[in-house]
């Protein structure tokens, strides 16, 4: 019996994922990083290949990338190998993948809550019991949360490196539950290296199965453990090596605010499980931190904490007297689950900022396999209480409604400009967002669309630069971007190398536009950011003039004008231009502006 509904649970998982995802099937690449993973990088196009394989774990695909994955590259090679370079069968790999490591959680789920001692060795062969623990996979397999590493084929490093990090937590189960323990313990160490080859994320693995076995077996001991920590010891190495070698890691961002975006973070985290909504690919920093994200995070840590002092303290300190029951087992797994959600989380919250992202669905991937682990619990609990079938009418709708939201959301991910236009309807200052829409129309030659994406990139992006007191490391990103634009306005040549945009800005402020040229507008005025972003105050107010002359209805010239007037001191001047901006088209941040300076300047 116990058999038959496992394998009937583990198939409708599977089921259910393909059946939310299988539209991917005709999604295309996205326009960000989906070119260096895939179909601008020749050693993956050129599928597996001897010089490709050495690419991939020689440490030179790191300096594309900032990581160093080489399975992921590895299974990406082999799709482009088995079906060349089509977006469809990658989604449909990534698709499987999910598939499976849903399959996974479901048996882990069963096997660490026996193993805890939650669930009495009688009940752990009941129905109710393989339901709570399906139900809580579920959740976790088809909460929206999930897309972003589903449907975006740059993550294919989340759904492989999630396969190898729970096979390992298996096999590392095993080794705790029997006396021959060696081959069990060996296949963890090996999974985790495998984990670690497909996302670095999983250099935390070590700290998770130690917890596992305090779990368990109430202590910990060097030998099961040694080699695991070995391995991460090397493996954190080798991040730091490949992280400061590519530059990845982002100093300029003051650690006070660092701090408080982690909080909001996990504020954010906390919500979207309960609540998803406003996903979109890519979160920029906003300053100052809402209220909305801060509260949350705040209220969701000291909930943490005061359990953790109140419920998990006493049950730590009474621990060595025996393996306890009942509660106390409970006590410790929801310790675990905690453990595991803030370490999981700990690589990629912040503290130590690679990039330019606040926060990202994707990282909830591993970390939110904690909320699981909480549902198992409770869920078996309530079937305990004889209400099961509320309890399941209850679940069934959620998890229903969570569907529902998933397919919605899924198809954000169709392609490029739709990824790209979502990302702006849920943050409209977010400067990645509007930059790579405005790249994706200009490449497909839609220049009277993209370019208000572009400028709007450009001022958040320069507003950005002032906000969190990056000058160098933000402003040079600035001017790469606007001379991305002016090239592909100008109709010249992007060069790449190695998949990366190479762009001469030098060439930007001497080219000559033509009185004639149906782009003179728009060339002008990038011509006047470049300048704007070099401090060449007075090219760039001639340019903006120039610029306003042509087309004086634009509201981000007089935007661009009044940032200019302002470096320069020139307050009167900037509310002027503020205003005129203002007056074409307003929003929240201008009309602040706007007030701040009246004060300063007074009536005009």
């Amino acid at each position: 019996m116990k058999s038959k509904l496992v394998h009937l649970c583990a198939g409708v998982l599977f089921a259910a994922i393909l059946g939310l995802y299988w539209q991917c099937r005709n999604y295309d690449f996205i326009n960000y990083d989906d070119g260096d993973y895939v179909y601008k990088n020749e050693f993956i196009t050129n599928g597996l290949t001897t010089a490709g394989i050495k690419w991939a774990f020689d440490g030179s695909s790191a300096e594309l990338t900032a990581n160093w994955h080489p399975l992921t590259f590895l299974s990406l090679m082999t799709d482009v190998q088995l079906f060349g370079v089509s977006p469809g069968p990658i989604h449909l790999h990534n698709v499987l993948l999910h598939g499976i490591d849903s399959v996974l959680l479901f048996f882990f789920l069963m096997q660490l809550l026996s193993a805890a001692g939650v669930v009495p060795a009688k009940d752990a062969t009941k129905p109710g019991f393989i339901t709570a623990c399906f139900l809580a996979a579920l959740f976790w397999a088809v909460h929206p949360l999930r897309v972003e590493s589903v449907a975006w084929i740059s993550s294919r490093k989340d759904v492989l490196c999630i396969l190898f990090f729970l096979t390992g937590l298996l096999c590392h189960l095993q080794a705790l539950r029997k006396e021959s323990q060696t081959g069990f313990l060996g296949l963890s160490g090996l999974c985790f290296a495998f984990a670690f080859m497909s996302k670095p994320t999983a250099v935390i693995y070590p700290v998770v199965a130690l917890a596992l076995e305090f779990l368990v077996a109430r202590r910990v001991t060097w030998k099961k453990n040694e080699l695991l920590i070995y391995l991460m010891v090397v493996f954190m190495g080798v991040t730091f090596f490949v992280q400061n070698k590519a530059a990845a890691t982002t100093t300029g961002i003051p650690f006070p605010l660092r701090i408080e975006n982690c909080i909001g973070s996990i504020g954010q985290y906390a919500m979207q499980t309960v609540w998803p909504k406003a996903m979109a690919v890519f979160y920029h920093y906003e300053v100052p931190i809402p209220f909305s994200k801060t509260v949350p995070g705040g209220i969701f840590i000291l909930i943490l904490l005061v359990f953790t002092v109140c419920k998990g303290w006493p049950v730590l300190k009474d621990v060595r007297s025996g393996r306890g029951v009942g509660s106390e087992n409970t006590v410790l797994l929801l310790l675990f689950a905690i453990v595991w959600f803030l370490v999981t989380l700990g690589p990629v919250i912040g503290l130590i900022q690679v990039g330019m992202a606040a926060c990202a669905d994707r990282y909830t991937y591993l970390s939110g396999i904690a909320f699981s682990i909480a549902a198992a619990i409770g869920l078996h609990k309530l079937f305990g209480l004889r209400l099961k079938i509320l309890t399941g009418l209850c679940v069934a709708a959620a998890i229903g409604l969570l569907s529902l939201k998933t397919m919605k959301q899924c198809k954000v991910w169709s392609d490029s400009l739709s990824v790209w236009k979502n990302a702006v309807a849920v943050s409209p200052e977010n400067p990645i967002a509007n930059f790579n829409a405005g790249f994706f129309l200009l490449e497909q030659g839609n220049y009277a669309e993209a370019f208000p994406y572009a400028l709007a990139g450009a001022e958040h992006q320069l507003l950005h630069t002032q906000v969190l007191r990056m000058d160098k490391n933000w402003n040079d990103k600035a001017v790469e971007n606007l001379g991305l634009v002016f090239v592909i306005l100008a109709g010249e040549p992007v060069t790449r190398t190695n998949g990366l945009i190479r762009v001469n800005t030098n060439n930007i402020l001497p080219y000559e536009v033509k009185p004639e040229d149906p782009l003179r507008f728009e060339k002008i005025l990038a011509q006047g950011l470049t300048a704007f972003n070099r401090g060449l105050s007075a090219v760039a107010e001639q340019k903006f003039v120039l610029a306003g002359q042509i087309r004086p209805e634009d509201p981000y010239l007089w935007r661009f004008l009044g940032y200019l007037y302002l470096r320069e001191e020139r307050e009167s001047e900037a509310l002027l231009a503020f205003q005129r901006a203002a007056a074409i088209k307003s929003d929240r941040n201008l009309e602040s502006r706007i007030r701040k300076l009246k004060k300063i300047v007074g009536p005009l």
